[in-house]
């Protein structure tokens, strides 16, 4: 039984030991050797004559000797055959300076435990030597006892029965008569019970007939053979023995010189190194915490599951999935209950497919099966939906009902790929797919998501050049008073000068900086831009203005944050109020406490926060109560329609008088027309942004002369001239716009922000 094997020795108190040996550099080496293994708690004592030796090994003070095999003019072998006759109970281990086959015989015969060449020693061969010789203490026959209910099954192939009838006989001294020792005489028969692998050692003869035992031993090997194999061999020769080793023999014994301790050693270090590998080798494809396939298992499973469809012309699904919101679940209820519903998941996923097929867990919350001989993907939708209903019912975790659910992606071959790499990019790809759709779904892989891919590795790769090149650049857009008509706030807005596509809108890419997390960088470097902007703008004579910043949520979570903000203010000599933070309502639900206690820091040293895009997301309201900043943001989408929809209108009324009664200023994005203005600025609404003001434009286009002219004028006055103005202003701006080849299809221009839940749906798309 392999879970009952004897637990090393340092488990329990450290052995006592004694050195028996004239070289006092010996000493120190072994003395290092058992430092390394056991701890400073070990005791060793040394002594360096053959006659304190002997003295010693009658004492009762200790667990093992060390015996080296050089003592003057006395030989070690001499000592073990003296101290073993006078009733020597303690396993003694030899040293020697070379490695010598003959002489480890010698020392097996005279009664050695163990043999050791001190300049091939380490710390882990002498623990295992040590281990090893206490499991012999007292002598084969009470190491009989100790492992006669764990008798390995043993296979003889020998054509001599004599040496089968003194093998057996051996064999039953050493594990007691219920050993199961079977026998073969002939090289084929021999070879077919050793590809049945119903047994645990193979002890094969050197000759059988006109064939040889190494020729066995390949052969048993190459058709899967994986226990250990001990070639017994009439003579003692050192090319017999590499030749064997070579061929996959686990160890090599002369017949003539075999005693039943020396068998007994070589099986137990042929078992216990053979167990060892079955031990790494499971660890090494099975996932520790699920049981279930890792992602070497999983590999290898594919690959020979993808060789035998094509031989049979079949198909076969490959299935990723990943838990929609894990992290959450993760970070709120601890690691403990996440590693619970890993395991949770596990056992229904095993439930859900067929014995035939595969379950691995791929690292994280990411799950991958492999569906074998697929006749109709009708069958793999099936099987997603059943995966998803298996989601449905709620996970128990202790006292916790947790309700998660799933993304599936699905590639099937050799429809969508004819390699395992393509195969496993294509179902990734569907699964991400999947995942922003929403979740809680599967998709089948398409070509058109290859080059979605595709396309957002480009734009990786390109993000990291723009970087390295200075392809990025800052455009401002004013924020015009409602009381004053001047400009009181300049938000700056990203560009991508790229030299082969012209500008590229930055809803092409801010999604993709998001998830590579690019976006740290790429904000650290505006941050930078926009205060050094600021500076210049001040020593220019710039007053009552500030800078509006807009912020990802990712940004928040690198904990050096606030500090970063600190540093550049302080980098640029520009005092913090004319600083605006600004994020959106879905930046500050990713963290909310997090993400707040940064802003109350800012607020501290006179740092501006704005929430940008107010009302896009879910409990408003609820923020708005917490929320610790300075300016609100109305989103565009509610000014777009406040001349045409009452309840537009009446939202923005009830926005802006809420807003007001805790103290916050109002601004309005998106102002398009003159009556989006009046009606805003009928509402009581404080500031205001959008094309009919200003289309954004270069650090250098703001001018004195822009900040102190009141760009409301024009508008507020009523109807007649002042409109005619106001629609030349607009048609002005529309044509600077598609002279800079920044316009699109959208009726209503549109502005970037820098956040991460919305950059992927268009509502930013538009570079100003």
């Amino acid at each position: 039984m392999e879970g009952d094997e004897e637990a090393p020795t340092h488990a329990a108190p450290p052995p006592r030991i004694l050195l028996v040996d004239d070289d006092e550099d010996d000493y120190i080496v072994t003395q290092e050797l058992l430092r390394d293994t056991y701890g400073s708690a070990f005791k060793l004592d040394w002594c360096s004559t053959w006659e304190d030796a002997l003295q010693a090994f009658s004492v009762d003070g200790y667990d093992v000797f060390l015996l080296d095999q050089n003592l003057g003019a006395r030989e070690g072998t001499d000592l073990v055959r003296t101290a073993v006759a006078s009733g020597c109970n303690v396993p003694i281990i030899l040293l020697t300076g070379n490695a010598d086959r003959q002489l480890d015989l010698e020392a097996m015969r005279a009664g050695a435990a163990d043999f050791l060449v001190k300049g091939q020693t380490s710390a882990v061969l002498m623990e295992r030597s040590i281990r090893y010789a206490l499991s012999q203490h007292g002598g084969h026959r009470r190491c009989k006892r100790q492992i006669s209910w764990e008798a390995p099954s043993i296979l003889l192939v020998d054509d001599d029965e004599d040496d089968y009838i003194l093998a057996r006989a051996m064999l039953f001294e050493i594990y007691g008569r219920h050993c199961k020792v079977d026998w073969r005489s002939k090289w084929e028969e021999a070879l077919r019970s050793i590809t049945e692998q119903a047994h645990d050692v193979y002890l094969i003869d050197y000759r059988l007939g006109e064939r040889t035992g190494i020729e066995l031993v390949r052969e048993a090997i190459a058709l899967g053979c994986q226990g250990p194999i001990i070639l017994l061999t009439g003579d003692a020769s050192r090319e017999v023995d590499l030749e064997a080793m070579r061929a996959g023999a686990s160890d090599y014994l002369v017949k003539s010189e075999l005693t039943v301790p020396l068998l007994d050693r070589a099986l137990r270090y042929a078992l216990e190194r053979y167990r060892g590998e079955l031990r790494l080798a499971e660890l090494a494809k099975y996932d520790q915490l699920t049981g279930l396939a890792n992602r070497f298992l999983f590999r290898e499973f594919l690959s020979k599951t993808l060789a035998r469809a094509e031989r049979y012309h079949r198909s076969v699904a490959l299935v990723f999935l990943d838990l929609d919101r894990f992290k959450l679940i993760n970070d709120t209820l601890g690691h403990q209950v996440g590693d619970e519903l890993l395991r949770a998941v596990s056992e229904r996923l095993r439930n859900a497919v067929r014995a035939s097929d595969i379950v691995a867990r791929l690292g994280g919350d990411e799950f991958a099966m492999v569906l074998d001989e697929i006749t109709d993907p009708a069958m793999v939708g099936h099987f997603c939906e059943r995966i998803l209903a298996a989601f449905r019912r709620p996970f128990q975790i202790g006292s916790d009902e947790i309700r998660s659910s799933t993304s599936v992606g699905v590639a099937i071959y050799p429809m969508d790929a004819d390699n395992i790499d393509d195969l496993l990019k294509s179902a990734d790809t569907a699964m991400y797919h999947a995942k922003e759709e929403g979740a809680n779904n599967f998709q089948f892989y398409t070509m058109d998501m290859h080059l979605k891919a595709s396309r957002l590795l480009t734009i990786e790769r390109d993000l990291h050049h723009a970087l390295e090149r200075r392809e990025f650049m800052l455009w401002y857009q004013p924020q015009i008073a409602a009381d004053s008509g001047r400009v009181v706030g300049l938000e700056a807005l990203l560009r991508w000068q790229s030299p082969g596509k012209g500008i590229v809108k930055p809803g092409d890419f801010i999604h993709v900086a998001e998830e590579t997390g690019l976006i740290v960088t790429i904000g650290r470097w505006v941050m930078q831009e926009a205060c050094e902007q600021a500076r210049r703008w001040i020593e220019a004579g710039f007053s009552d203005f500030h800078v509006c910043v807009n912020v990802a949520a990712r940004q928040f979570r690198d904990g050096t944050f606030f500090d970063s903000i600190k540093g550049i203010l302080q980098d640029a000599n520009v005092p913090p109020h004319y600083l605006e933070i600004e994020l959106t309502e879905s930046s500050l639900l990713k963290s909310p406490d997090a993400v707040q206690a940064v802003l109350r820091r800012l607020l501290d040293i006179g740092v501006r926060v704005a929430l940008d895009d107010f009302g896009t997301g879910y409990s408003s309201l609820n923020h708005l109560r917490s929320f610790p900043g300075t300016a609100i943001k109305i989103d565009q989408s509610f000014v777009a329609n406040i001349e045409t929809s009452r309840d537009d209108s009446q939202i923005v009324k009830a926005l802006i008088q809420m807003a007001h009664g805790l103290g916050f200023v109002i601004v309005a994005e998106g102002v398009e027309t003159p009556g989006q203005l009046r009606a805003l600025a009928a509402q009581q609404c404080d500031i205001f942004q959008g094309y009919l003001l200003s289309f954004p434009v270069p650090a250098e286009e703001i001018t004195t002369e822009m900040l102190a002219k009141n760009h409301l004028t024009p508008f507020l006055a009523g109807p007649g001239e002042s409109e005619g103005a106001a629609g030349g202003v607009c048609q002005a701006n529309a044509q600077a716009a598609a002279a800079q080849g920044l316009t699109e299809p959208s009726p209503v221009p549109r502005t970037l922000t820098l956040t991460p839940s919305q950059e992927c749906d268009g509502k930013h798309a538009y570079p100003g």
